[in-house]
């Protein structure tokens, strides 16, 4: 191969790496594919001990723990503490959360507007986030 055909293709190859290379890097502006979930941490104050369940609501319609909504609502079984339970999941901006005895009576009804605080991820692509409310009984 004469000199002048080598050096062009060792432009081409050197020019194809520099493009390869660059399209290998991480980008800014390009976020993973993750559906991040939120938890809510809801606290009971008062009457706890008559307290069976609490449920998230939009509306008048409520989900059953564990359940996809298309209220916007979608949960796993809140892990319940002594006067905790506490949501993992996506919620709406504005929702009310109930509170019920074991035979299914509203204790409580409250209209909330959680406050999120993104607690990974980063402020360009989002992340999972935490926000609590206390309900009064």
């Amino acid at each position: 191969m004469p000199a002048s055909a080598r050096r062009r293709w060792a432009v081409a190859v050197a020019s194809s790496v520099v493009i390869l290379a660059t399209g290998c890097a991480a980008t800014d502006g390009v976020c993973p594919a993750i559906g991040y979930l939120s938890t809510l941490e809801v606290r009971v104050v008062g009457a706890v001990a008559y307290v069976d369940d609490i449920v998230p609501c939009v509306d008048d319609a409520c989900t059953p723990e564990g359940a996809a909504s298309e209220l916007g609502i979608v949960t796993s079984p809140p892990v319940r503490g002594d006067d905790t339970w506490s949501f993992t999941g996506e919620f709406p901006e504005q929702m009310t959360v109930r509170a019920l005895d074991a035979a299914g009576e509203v204790l409580a009804d409250q209209e909330v507007d959680v406050t999120w605080t993104r607690t990974g991820g980063s402020e360009e692509c989002g992340g999972p986030t935490f926000g609590s409310l206390t309900l009064e009984i």
